[in-house]
């Protein structure tokens, strides 16, 4: 009998080489007498573009929408081409008896074989190897259970049927409401391309929501009042709280209190001390390494990703990066001991040396056959480390990996935690200590960014305890707006996206799906930025205008939520437990891309310019906030601003006492662009002045010209949507900003609207 393995990647299929032993390397694929093994390299196969279907979908027109192709039809992907034709001459090959699918234990992987199956015409018996982890004692088990296997069981082929399912509802939702959105638009005159996604579509409005939280937050004042305490062998302060609160609304009424209780005795009505143990952190799947390198790094996820890749892929040192799970296999426990051998050499020698000599713990808070269903939680291998071998970038990725490994073994840290509760007058105050007692975890090293810093210990009380009112503090404080995501916030806003939705069935379909995927979620983000929906400041993400706009005027509520995706998980399960039909599935999708369609086609102007109030807003409320909270990261930008734009003093101070030019009201300046005072007025004025105008940022000398004189003169440097560079006079027009090319080029005078640059 001959066999044939196909594995998802090489290190997968050269890791079951090993397992089963005897092969020899061929060219793309390992063979010996009765087996070849070959592998697939992620999607090799995809579903055909609309022009394939007929040449009329090739051009974006209303009337060839809706695109609802009466069976879909698949490619080869233009990657990897000599692996797909190794595989395709592999699957043809009249000797082999039996097919195995090693890809990934899930649905990807079931849809990765069947496409290259169905390329190939094959109808040979297949069998399924199905394990979460890649060590030998794995693979052969596994092996075993595909002995014992019946050919082309029906519990697979189900799991098939909702991953083709998911692959082609996304294709019809993608190319539909896409084009039916771009299309509406241009009809009523918007020359702008719009790309809308079951997933990057309510990740977008996760963040316009965010943004419209912040613009619609009101500042309130409030006040707290500390006072502090002689009692007979110490001196403590605590916190007036009350059973609703602990903040006053009136400086009147804290002053008051504070009048109350001077110079006034007090009693201890009760004192607490409790020990409380902090385990380890869970280990790391894919999401969690990127919002830990986020916050650490301020790495985007992408770059996350892409590096841990390299260490999987070229240097072998980690365990699979696309991993959805935080949890180990009872079958890795053998080879903990070895692992932590290969990392000896680095940063954490001196935690290791205390791990030696002893047996290590295994917890079942990280060891969890049930917890794991693809790939488990990501951790070292048993390779060596050259150090040298690593960029910068590499070594603090892997560092982080094996330190959430290594604290896997070490004992609970252990917190005491101290609190009282005085009362003078009949107010109540509330204090409170917490002290490291045991280090724990925390002493691995280079863990000590994570040590929270010792408060001030409180002194033993007695209740009943008499103390005196020494002195008493009131403090003015200020409500803050919610904070702008970072990648890495906005990663775990997608990762529990199902918690917020209603139904329960679809919060329990979603609850190990999220939006999107570990694999696609940087891609999901990167792609948000390239269709300028989102755009990175410093360490934030926050939406354009053009993504406000997509948000705000898209007519299918679905298509903004996170509920459409809970829907599909609920029904794609039902299909892979053979309860639901994938004919009734696509039945549906395709009567809900109709009906979107055409609420696409009829939707209001989506424009860019009315978000630009919203935008200010939320931008002057945000530095308020840093202003308030006299940040040390606020008063840094000061400085920098202040340094890069010293030579730009003179310029900015005449800038900003010109007049604006549709209603002469005052010009005020944020981050992004000069706009008039009046902005919130009855009516508002819309004039805005952006400092970057087609890719080029305008100097305050620039701009300063334009508002004055009414145009620049010809610049340099702006690029138009075909990213070709180009050059034009920027002039105003009833308060708009437009291209004038007459002085840059001798054709008729034209002028064209700076919104939408000339695509070159």
């Amino acid at each position: 009998m001959k066999i044939l393995i196909i594995a998802e990647k090489p290190a997968m299929a050269a890791d079951i080489a090993k397992a089963l032993g005897g092969f020899q390397k061929k060219a793309g694929y390992f063979e010996k007498e009765d087996t070849w093994l070959t592998w697939s390299v992620g999607h090799l196969v995809e579903l055909v573009p609309p022009e394939v279907y007929t040449p009329a979908w090739k051009r974006w027109r209303a009337e060839t929408l809706p695109m609802l192709p009466e069976s879909f039809q698949l490619q080869p992907s233009n990657s990897r081409e000599a692996q797909y034709k190794k595989i395709m001459q592999l699957l043809g090959d009249p000797t082999v008896d039996l097919l195995v699918n090693a890809c990934d234990a899930g649905r990807e992987g079931e849809l990765i074989f069947r496409y290259l199956i169905t390329m190939a015409g094959c109808r040979t018996p297949m069998k399924r190897l199905w394990i979460s982890s890649l060590t030998t004692s794995a693979i052969r088990q596994g092996f075993t259970e595909v002995e014992r296997q019946a050919s082309n069981e029906k519990r697979y082929f189900d799991l098939y049927q909702a991953a083709r399912c998911r692959s082609e509802a996304d294709w019809l939702v993608g190319m539909n409401a896409s084009r039916a959105v771009t299309i509406g638009q241009r009809q009523r005159g918007l020359r702008e391309v719009f790309s809308i996604g079951r997933v990057q579509t309510p990740t977008l409005a996760i963040m316009v929501n965010r943004e419209d939280e912040i613009a619609q937050f009101q500042q309130e004042k409030y006040w707290q009042l500390t006072a502090w305490f002689q009692a007979e062998s110490s001196k403590y302060q605590g916190q007036w709280f009350s059973a609703k609160e602990n903040r006053f609304h009136d400086l009147a009424a804290a002053q008051r209190i504070a009048d109350l209780i001077k110079d006034q005795a007090g009693v201890v009505l009760s004192f607490e001390v409790n020990q409380k143990k902090e385990p380890a952190p869970m280990l790391y799947d894919l999401t969690a390494l990127q919002r830990e390198m986020n916050r650490r790094y301020s790495y985007a996820a992408s770059k996350t990703l892409k590096i841990a890749q390299t260490l999987y892929e070229r240097h072998k040192l980690i365990t699979y990066p696309r991993t959805d799970s935080r949890y180990l296999t009872p079958d890795l426990i053998p080879s903990f001991a070895h692992r932590l051998s290969a990392i000896s050499g680095g940063l954490y020698d001196q935690s290791l040396a205390k791990l030696e000599h002893q047996k290590l713990p295994i917890s079942g808070r990280y060891v969890n056959q049930a917890k794991v269903r693809d790939h488990h939680a990501l951790i070292p291998t048993e390779t060596k480390v050259n150090w040298a071998a690593l960029t910068a970038d590499e070594k603090k990725v892997l560092s982080a990996i094996q330190q959430s490994f290594i604290t896997m073994f070490f004992p609970d840290a252990v917190w005491q935690e101290k609190e009282a509760v005085t009362q003078v007058e009949g107010e109540t105050f509330r204090s409170k200590s917490r002290s490291l007692l045991v280090l724990g975890w925390r002493s691995v090293a280079d863990s000590e960014k994570s040590i929270e810093k010792k408060e001030d210990d409180l002194a033993d009380l007695q209740p009943q305890e008499i103390v005196h009112v020494i002195s008493s503090t009131i403090t003015e404080g200020i409500t803050q707006p919610p904070k702008r995501y970072t990648e890495g916030t906005l990663l775990g806003e997608m990762e529990h996206a199902g918690k917020q939705l209603e139904s329960e069935a679809y919060q329990e379909a979603m609850k190990d799906h999220g939006l999107g995927t570990p694999a696609t979620r940087a891609a999901i983000i990167d792609r948000l930025k390239e269709m300028r929906y989102i755009e990175a400041v410093e360490k934030q993400l926050r939406p354009t205008g053009k993504g406000m706009a997509l948000i705000h005027h898209l007519p299918v509520a679905a298509l903004r939520s996170a509920d459409m995706t809970g829907e599909w998980e609920y029904k794609l399960l039902q299909i892979q437990e053979g309860n639901y039909q994938p004919v009734t599935f696509m039945a549906e999708m395709q009567q809900f891309v109709t009906a979107a369609v055409d609420e696409c086609l009829r939707a209001e102007l989506m424009n860019a310019e009315q978000e630009v109030h919203i935008l200010q807003l939320a931008e002057e409320k945000a530095e308020q906030t840093e202003e308030a909270a006299g940040s040390k990261a606020a008063a840094g930008k000061k400085v920098v601003r202040t340094q890069a734009e010293g030579s730009l003093k003179t310029a900015k101070e005449s800038l900003l006492q010109l007049q604006c030019p549709l209603c002469q009201g005052k010009v005020l300046e944020n981050s992004k662009a000069y706009y008039c005072q009046n902005w919130k007025g009855q009516p508002p004025c819309g004039f805005t002045l952006w400092k970057t105008v087609a890719g080029k940022q305008l100097t305050a000398k620039q701009i300063e010209k334009l508002l004055s004189k009414g145009e620049t003169g010809i610049l340099r440097g702006f690029i138009s949507a075909k990213k070709k560079k180009f050059s034009a006079n920027l002039r105003l027009e009833n308060g708009k900003v437009v291209f004038d090319f007459a002085q840059a080029v001798p054709k008729p005078k034209t002028s064209k609207s700076a919104a939408n640059p000339a695509d070159k």
